[in-house]
């Protein structure tokens, strides 16, 4: 499934720049660098009798337990052939959106190639639901700057509980990507991250040799991007250097360059979630709605991924059970940050 248009908006530059420590660090702690999963190209969105009921601003979408997945035989003996795999689509897409729950989907094949092929969704139903756990169990091999999923519901989680703050500068999986450096200096990173969540500019004196980092987060200032004291003469060790490599690296340059470059790819976020719901670029927009609980949240991503299981199961010519139609395989999207 070729990638869609919605990927290339800022998010695109969110997910390939800010994530990403700069480049030394980044080789150190990111892992592996396996491939970003591209985003569907979005459909007209689904008629409105279709999606759930409006939820409170600021609160995830529950879920709910589902039976067993739904099988064209349990469909109805009486439904058509389509009626049935429409029921079957969008029993997987329901699980995927983080609407419902059904734990023995997890196992079915047909759902799992789905959820490849439909990684905006299952980044949207992690929003939604404000929950890892689709994410972890069926994208379990991301790390370092292909962790889209778990990182935009972070970053949007940062975005709801803590509305008048800079926390989405230094969400979930950026905390963890930068965990050696931190370790550094556990004080100082800890009121950084509690001052980002406050919003309160006067608490960056709390931070130590990070104030300045702290303020140019705050104001949203790269120029102000810079390590102090002893911090700044601080290395952290390779951990495992290849032969010829420095087995240690101060962290002052590429820490402040990944302060820059996560200003520069966030900086618009700090509208906050109402304005991104109604005038973000097509990909923000759909998670800040799914942050924000509304009634059409994902819906573009829903629509698709149920046209796409159609697809899948349409039979190709006589004699060709639909079972053994090929699911789309997603091309690789290039190296992502993530960030």
């Amino acid at each position: 499934m070729k990638s869609g248009v919605s990927m290339r908006s800022r998010t695109t530059q969110l997910m390939r720049r800010s994530m990403r420590l700069a480049p030394v660090l980044y080789l150190m702690f990111a892992g592996c660098t396996c491939s970003e999963k591209p985003a569907e190209k979005p459909v007209p969105a689904a008629p409105a009798a279709a999606q759930a009921p409006a939820r409170p601003a600021n609160t995830p979408v529950p879920t709910q337990a589902v039976s067993p997945s739904v099988t064209p035989t349990a469909a109805g003996a009486g439904a058509s052939q389509d009626d049935a795999r429409k029921a079957v689509c969008e029993s997987y897409v329901a699980v995927l959106s983080g609407r419902t729950k059904d734990p023995a989907m997890l196992n079915n094949a047909e759902f799992q190639q789905l959820s490849k092929d439909s990684a905006s969704l299952l980044a949207c139903g992690a929003v939604l639901s404000n929950s890892d756990d689709l994410c972890k169990r069926l994208m379990p091999n991301e790390r370092g700057p292909s962790r889209v999923c778990p990182h935009m519901r972070g970053i949007f989680s940062e975005l709801r509980t803590y509305p008048k703050g800079r926390g989405f500068m230094l969400a979930d999986v950026d905390w963890e990507e930068i965990e050696p450096i931190r370790l550094l200096a556990p004080a100082s990173f800890n009121a950084l991250r509690d001052t980002l969540r406050s919003g309160d500019l006067s608490k960056c004196a709390q931070t130590g040799d990070l104030q300045s980092i702290c303020q140019a987060y705050m104001t949203l200032d790269p120029s102000q991007c810079r390590v102090l004291g002893k911090l700044a003469d601080a290395e952290v060790q390779f951990p495992a250097p290849k032969k010829g490599d420095p087995a240690k690296v101060k962290i002052k340059a590429p820490f402040e360059e990944n302060c820059r470059r996560t200003i520069e790819s966030r900086k618009f976020l700090a509208g906050g979630l109402e304005e991104l719901a109604k005038s973000g670029p097509p990909t923000e927009r759909e998670l800040a709605k799914a942050a924000l609980g509304q009634a059409d949240a994902c819906a573009s991503y829903v629509s698709a991924a149920v046209q796409s299981c159609m697809k899948v199961g349409a039979p190709q010519g006589a004699g060709v059970p639909a079972s053994q139609t090929p699911a789309p395989q997603a091309p690789d999207a290039g190296k992502a940050p993530p960030g």
